[in-house]
């Protein structure tokens, strides 16, 4: 494949990567109803004045200055790479770390690791002229598509870390990668690459992704996915991958801590608001009916609402922790990976899964 051709392709999977982040944080911000949405500009969402001019000046200085943005961008970036194997295993944050550190299955045949974070040996990326070209066919085609969308502007900052990340792993020539990324531009960039370059791509599923976001361009492969169970798997090979190769299920366990109380229920809490007043009202139903001890376990993303707090605490604990983990008889959720942990954990347990439009009532007198 020619330069030329490979910079085509190439920038045409960096745009789309963008894309799909784009559209994953629209979501996940919608959902937990931010007024400001951080990260990307969402200028056309936000009914703020002066977000929406220095937005608009942040937009102007992008479009003049697109062409030099990795001259000062790409000084900050850093690779770590341990170990110089062709099996590589990609970790692009600390939680990715943690989410790696945490599978249930040996992924010792990735030797060796790229990531963002601190690892025994420096990668100064520096800016190269074939770097620079594949950049300005980025910006060409991003200009092409969005020049009319200049909330999308401030993705062309994402560009120079990502080719700085395809530069690498051309370096690496690597025969095997492994990911946690599932949804994000990460996930397509590397599925992409592998694809391209005829590697194999291993995902470890880190989160349940059943639900109503699906990314607007699918992973074009995955070779071997760990996932939950068949209901995760066809969610990934129906709206996620493309071409999905094989499948390999874990069972994700936790630790349970023991509890004196003989009747109890554990509430997983949503990240969305729009099923916080469920939450609400099947504590007030439980509270009311006074068979169980109530358990609830806040989503990370919301604060612990006043609501909780107004309830008899003789009757209810909110966990603030990721440590206990309650022995309970019954589990409620809105969609949890906790929820498929605690199933995976106690065979004799109950586990409800409620929605928007969910007869609460209905459902926990079948308790």
């Amino acid at each position: 494949m020619s330069v030329k051709v490979n910079n085509a392709i190439l920038s045409r999977v960096i745009i789309d990567s963008l894309e799909n982040e784009y559209e994953m944080d629209v979501y996940f911000n919608r959902k937990l109803n931010n007024k400001y949405m951080f990260f990307r500009p969402y200028a056309k969402n936000n009914h703020n004045f002066i977000m929406f001019f220095l937005e608009s000046i942040l937009s102007f200085f992008l479009l003049l200055f697109s062409f030099a943005i990795p001259i000062i961008n790409f000084r900050l970036i850093r690779f770590y790479h341990k170990g110089g194997s062709r099996n590589i295993i990609f970790i692009p944050s600390l939680k990715a770390q943690s989410i790696h550190d945490d599978i249930d299955v040996d992924t010792s045949k990735f030797d060796s690791e790229i990531s963002f974070i601190n690892g025994s040996k420096k990668e100064k990326k520096r800016f190269k002229s074939g770097d620079y070209t594949l950049y300005l066919y980025c910006i060409f085609l991003f200009f092409k598509k969005y020049f009319n969308s200049p909330w999308f502007y401030r993705s062309i900052l994402l560009i120079p870390e990502m080719i700085a990340l395809v530069s690498c792993l051309r370096l690496s020539k690597a025969n095997n990668i492994a990911m946690t990324n599932q949804l994000d531009r990460w996930a397509y960039l590397i599925s992409s690459f592998s694809k391209i370059n005829d590697c194999s791509l291993s995902l470890y599923q880190h989160g349940t992704v059943i639900g109503e976001f699906k990314p607007k361009n699918k992973l074009p492969i995955v070779n071997i996915l760990y996932s939950y169970n068949q209901a995760e798997r066809d969610f990934f090979e129906s709206n996620i991958i493309d071409i999905l190769c094989d499948c390999v299920y874990l069972k994700p366990k936790i630790k349970l801590s023991e509890i004196s109380h003989k009747s109890s229920l554990l509430i997983i809490g949503s990240g969305s608001i729009e099923h916080f007043s469920i939450e609400v009202e099947t504590v007030k139903y439980l509270m009311h009916n006074k068979r169980f001890f109530v358990y609830i376990k806040p989503h990370p993303n919301l604060l612990v609402n006043r609501n909780y707090l107004e309830f008899d605490k003789e009757r209810l604990s909110i966990i603030s922790d990721n440590v206990f983990f309650p022995n309970v008889d019954v589990v409620i959720h809105f969609g949890s990976t906790l929820a498929i942990e605690y199933e995976n954990s106690k065979e004799n347990i109950r586990v409800i899964e409620l929605n928007k439009n969910s007869n609460i009532i209905e459902k926990l007198n079948l308790i």
